[in-house]
């Protein structure tokens, strides 16, 4: 570290994207083996980073005070910041930890600092965590940060913050929003999605992904093409990735151009397209699903086949699923 430093006056104006890692034990270590003085020394030579990429650990306490004043006073030309946390994976469901225990995380501190002193600057927020978002977090990611262009939250949303999800405030950003990303967030019940993106709360997205959100004990809850009264332009991308039947029927109110079906059963899908008293999908144009999810349901496809090329519909294969995932069917 103290090599690169020595060489960061040079090489530091030309580092568009920085990726670190802050050290689990350092409120223990001896200030002379301290990381982070290094890390903020060498932000000091950085002034053109743009994308920041942190790397977590869920169970640090520590609020690393010298990190947290670098990032609300250098990095000016700051951007894009993606909080990625050690170890997360998706096949396993954290257990939601309560409040104030995530306010005392280090991830939570960073969260509010990075939001806090960059609201009208920060175009794309990337958030992994074991833990959901503390309240005040949620709040200045809805309220105040008015330029982003796209949000990605995975397990973000919890039970917790459900009822601020709820609540039908329309999103600082939405006049500049344009993707939007939600992946296994108990929080986000997908009918009160749509409903907040068809009302505009999210402004006029060009894509949208839904990965497996919503809890096991939400109740089906499907809006009606009457309710929603859809008067924004048609999402251009449209991913859905492991719902089930009547999350995906909530979803068929959006209007899209191109569906992607990387990781839901088929017929869930088809099924849709033979029900003569439902249109589903208004306005689409393309359905995406790999390859072995056609052959897997091969009679579906082939029943559903002239309901699509009725709406001039085309179905592209895409490659195969990896057999690997093992994300929950939630």
């Amino acid at each position: 570290m103290r090599r690169l430093l020595q060489q960061a006056p040079n090489l530091g104006v030309h580092v568009r994207r920085l990726i670190i890692q802050p050290r689990l034990d350092e409120q223990a270590v001896p200030d002379i083996d301290k990381l982070d003085p290094c890390i903020v020394e060498f932000l000091r030579y950085l002034p053109n980073v743009e994308e920041l990429v942190i790397w977590s650990i869920s169970r640090d306490t520590y609020s690393h005070p010298a990190l947290l004043n670098s990032f609300g006073s250098l990095l000016p030309h700051l951007r894009s910041v993606e909080l990625q946390e050690e170890g997360f994976q998706y096949e396993i469901p954290y257990p939601e930890r309560p409040q104030e225990f995530v306010a005392n995380t280090w991830q939570n501190h960073l969260n509010v600092t990075l939001l806090l002193y960059r609201p009208n600057t920060l175009t794309h927020v990337n958030i992994v965590s074991r833990f959901p978002l503390h309240t005040t977090v949620f709040l200045l990611l809805r309220d105040s940060a008015v330029a982003l262009q796209s949000i990605s939250l995975t397990n973000c949303i919890g039970l917790s913050t459900q009822n601020l999800f709820v609540q039908p405030v329309r999103w600082a950003c939405a006049p500049t929003l344009r993707t939007l990303g939600f992946h296994q967030c108990r929080g986000v019940h997908v009918g009160t999605l749509v409903r907040h993106i068809a009302a505009g709360l999210f402004g006029c997205l060009k894509q949208l992904t839904i990965h497996g959100c919503g809890d096991p004990s939400d109740m089906p809850d499907i809006p009606s093409p009457y309710e929603l009264r859809w008067a924004l332009p048609t999402i251009q991308i449209l991913k859905l990735n492991h719902c089930d039947s009547w999350r995906v029927k909530a979803c068929s109110m959006l209007h899209v151009d191109t569906l992607i079906i990387p990781g839901t059963p088929a017929d869930t899908f088809f099924h849709l397209f033979v029900d003569q008293n439902h249109l589903p999908f208004p306005g689409l144009r393309k359905i995406r699903a790999p390859v072995n999810i056609t052959e897997t349901f091969p009679q579906h496809l082939w029943f559903s086949t002239p309901f699509l090329k009725n709406r001039g519909i085309t179905l592209v294969q895409d490659k195969p699923v990896q057999a690997s995932c093992s994300c929950p069917m939630i």
